[in-house]
């Protein structure tokens, strides 16, 4: 029976694939198989293709947020239907976290919101990610709208994330700040985990990995 790779040594190899044109392989196919055969003899271990990743020069990278949002309210007041300027109920939104993803077409067009932001370190398919979110409401004169989100950074460690999240509680977080304006009310700050491209079953289209 021929031997089989164990999943951990797969994702290994996924990852020397996808990273290819960092690690400088002109012909990722054949150093796949090469590295196939060593691992199968036990002359690299999978540890190894791990820290060969992680090794990589940090560039900044784009990752794609995807949520739903929902809305609700926001009618106009009975009364200034046929105003020039009419006042309008309170909106409120509402968001569901699908996950963070390298690409926004691993999500099926039209059924989700998406943010990109940019990231200071190398991502790595599976890794644990910590994104930074505020709620806020903003508005005008004719009304409000509640339960916006702002998304400051994504991190690739909980204390990174929680240090921010901290500051942005604090008042004393230095970046831009959409919660902050002559309208705008600060609601709250968390701190959400995701998997790289992780996501939930009912949003999964085929994957390249």
């Amino acid at each position: 029976m021929k031997a089989k790779l164990t999943k951990k040594q797969q994702e290994a190899l996924t990852l020397i694939e996808d990273n290819a044109d960092e690690l400088g392989w002109a012909d990722v196919k054949i150093h796949k198989r090469v590295l196939t055969q060593l691992i199968m003899r036990k002359y690299v271990e999978t540890d190894f293709l791990y820290s060969k990743i992680r090794s990589l020069h940090k560039r900044p990278a784009n990752l794609v947020v995807a949520f739903k949002e929902q809305h609700s309210g926001g009618r106009v007041c009975a009364g200034d239907e046929d105003s020039d300027w009419p006042s309008h109920e309170d909106e409120n939104r509402v968001q569901d976290f699908i996950g963070i993803v390298t690409s926004s077409s691993l999500i099926p067009n039209g059924y989700h919101s998406e943010e990109k932001l940019e990231v200071g370190f190398t991502p790595i398919l599976g890794m644990e990610l910590f994104l930074v979110i505020v709620n806020y409401d903003t508005g005008d004169t004719f009304g409000r709208s509640c339960g916006h989100i702002s998304m400051p950074g994504i991190y690739d460690t909980k204390e990174k994330a929680e240090e921010v999240a901290t500051a942005i509680s604090n008042k004393t977080y230095d970046g831009y700040k959409d919660w902050d304006g002559y309208f705008e009310v600060f609601n709250f700050v968390e701190v959400q985990s995701f998997k790289l491209n992780d996501i939930p079953y009912e949003f999964k289209l085929k994957r390249k990995w």
